[in-house]
Parts: C-alpha cells; sequence; structure tokens
C-alpha cells in the first residue's frame, strides 16, 4: 500500500472515529436530558394531582406517590452521573485520537482551550442535577407534611 493511500486511509478512520464520538456524545446528553425532562414532568403532575381537592387519595396512596418521585429522582441523578462519566469517556478517546492522528487539529485545540466544566458549580449536568433534588426535598417535605396532618387529626 502507497504511503499516499495509507494516509488517506488513516485519515478516513480517524474522521469516523472523530464523528462516532461525538453521536455517542450527543445521544448520551439527549438521553440525559430527556430522561431528566420526562421525570420532571411526571413529578410535577403527580405533585398537583395529588393535592388537587377533587382527587380523594387516601394517605397511604399519597406516601405511595412521593415515595415514587423521590425514588426516581434519585435515579435520574445518578443517571446523570453515570452519563457524564461515559461523556467525559469519548472526550478523552477524542483528545487522544488527535494527538495521535491530527496534530494540527490538536494544536488548534490546544491553542484555543476548553471550558473547564468538572469544577463548574453551575454546569448542564449539575443544574439537572440540582432540580431533581429540589423535587426530592419539596416531596419529602410534602410527605412529611401530610403524615403530620395525618397524626394531628387524630
Amino acid at each position: 500500500m502507497s504511503k499516499r493511500k495509507k494516509r488517506n486511509f488513516d485519515t478516513e478512520n480517524f474522521r469516523l472515529f472523530y464523528q462516532i464520538q461525538y453521536d455517542r456524545i450527543e445521544q448520551l446528553e439527549t438521553k440525559r436530558e430527556n430522561f431528566c425532562n420526562y421525570i420532571i414532568t411526571i413529578s410535577s403532575a403527580i405533585i398537583v394531582l395529588t393535592f388537587t381537592k377533587e382527587v380523594n387519595l387516601t394517605l397511604l396512596n399519597k406516601t405511595f406517590l412521593l415515595v415514587f418521585i423521590i425514588l426516581t429522582n434519585i435515579l435520574v441523578i445518578i443517571f446523570i452521573d453515570k452519563t457524564r462519566l461515559w461523556v467525559k469517556m469519548h472526550q478523552k478517546r477524542i483528545k487522544e485520537g488527535c494527538k495521535r492522528h491530527a496534530k494540527e487539529l490538536n494544536n488548534i485545540n490546544n491553542y484555543v482551550g476548553k471550558a473547564e466544566s468538572d469544577n463548574d458549580f453551575f454546569r448542564r449536568s449539575r443544574i439537572y442535577s440540582y432540580v431533581h433534588s429540589l423535587i426530592i426535598l419539596f416531596s419529602f417535605l410534602l410527605l412529611i407534611s401530610e403524615n403530620h396532618l395525618f397524626v394531628n387529626s387524630q
């Protein structure tokens, strides 16, 4: 195989590798955002439904629904952390691929730099975690309040 064909082959392979990594990052971030939005919507609907006067739910039903909200939002926070690890892995693959196969691209990336999100208190994944933490806190307070009202009414 001539040097020119080998270089074109390597360049094409790297381009595909690079694109696949960014496609995977996009898919992970889309799944994370969709899952977060679904759970926020479901949690909000359950909270509204649970405390609407027209819907007569027993204390047991309300307790079950609030515990369900708490547990699903905890799972979302875990999912957010896990997807971040996978995103970081794909970013490291891209960076290493650039070092080995695309020196010019690597030089540009090094020159421009990257926003350091690891220490960012308000990065996107943390903002989602904060929202879900607030839903957990709110649901927990409602759970305490409902059970407190029940105990005091007897």
